[in-house]
């Protein structure tokens, strides 16, 4: 097998669309003035201060992705380009654009970069691209024109999204984003209307019907922290020192009880007991996803009781 620098690094470009960076590059043994050599000569190409790709790869849109987000570790693809990525009707525009955390020095002369404190991105195929819910904000900063067009998309997609885009609001509920409170209405609006409170637990008690080897559940406990002030929990796991709490609330409503819902969690904490609050578009679409998480946390308890 051939593991020259120069087939070290094909290997790695391969993965990327033909694009790799200067560290990358090093990583290889393939040295500045080799690289110099095989621009030279037309092998690869430059695209950025630190960036390169091989002749032999299309100059496709995902190359330019790749290279963008090569520009910085944790550069992200972001605003109108993550939209396009992640197949939102937006036009594909130029530059593209990245985000990367507030505190990075980094300039490109081929990419948009911004800076986030806010900054959070998943991977696809290794590819990193800034998480529906921040592209949203992003959008309702920069193009509010899309913002409707890119929410109904996404939800269409993948309907647990809605749910990620409400508590990254509630996340920023306090910040001064341009845009924000359009998102919020829109939301809201999408969200629709929640089922009563005594409807959510019902739905809540099926899905923990489907859970193995789950205890007995105690309906509207006495808060342990407050027994004989008539605050309530909607269910109490004595068993696996676990409260369970539905939400039905509307956003507006969640962003008004964040802090007296941090202060219970915190008495919780006290009492030695977890809480896991899982709202209505979860208990909906995402059945198997509550089933799942709670077969995991019970794990623990069957080791400590082995």
């Amino acid at each position: 097998m051939d593991r020259s620098p120069d087939a070290r690094l094909a290997t790695i470009a391969r993965r990327q669309s033909g694009a790799f960076n200067r560290e990358q590059a090093t990583t290889s043994s393939v040295t500045p003035k080799m690289l110099r050599s095989r621009v030279r000569s037309g092998v690869v190409e430059q695209l950025d201060d630190d960036v390169w790709a091989f002749t032999s790869a299309p100059a496709t849109w995902l190359r330019a992705c790749w290279a963008a987000t090569l520009i910085h570790p944790r550069a992200a693809l972001s605003h109108e380009t993550a939209a396009a990525q992640c197949d939102l009707d937006v036009d594909r525009m130029r530059p593209l654009q990245v985000t990367v955390p507030l505190d990075a020095d980094h300039r490109s002369r081929s990419v948009q970069v911004h800076r986030s404190r806010h900054h959070r991105y998943a991977t696809h195929d290794g590819l990193r691209i800034t998480r529906f819910e921040q592209v949203l904000v992003q959008l309702a900063a920069t193009r509010p024109d899309l913002v409707r067009a890119a929410l109904h998309a996404g939800v269409n997609q993948d309907p647990r999204r809605l749910d990620r885009v409400l508590r990254h609001v509630d996340r920023l509920s306090t910040s001064r984003l341009p845009g924000l409170r359009g998102l919020l209405e829109l939301a809201v609006d999408l969200e629709g209307e929640p089922p009563t409170q005594s409807e959510l637990e019902r739905r809540l008690f099926d899905v923990l019907g489907d859970v193995p080897g789950m205890p007995s559940v105690q309906r509207q406990a006495p808060a342990p922290w407050s027994p004989g002030s008539g605050s309530m929990v909607d269910a109490l796991v004595s068993d696996w020192k676990l409260i369970l709490e539905a939400d039905g609330r509307r956003y507006h409503q969640r962003v008004a009880d964040f802090e007296k819902d941090r202060w219970r969690d915190a008495e919780a904490a006290i009492h030695g007991l977890h809480v896991m609050r899982f709202t209505y578009l979860r208990i909906r679409d995402d059945r198997p996803g509550i089933v799942d998480q709670l077969v995991r946390y019970g794990r623990r308890f069957d080791r400590r009781a082995a």
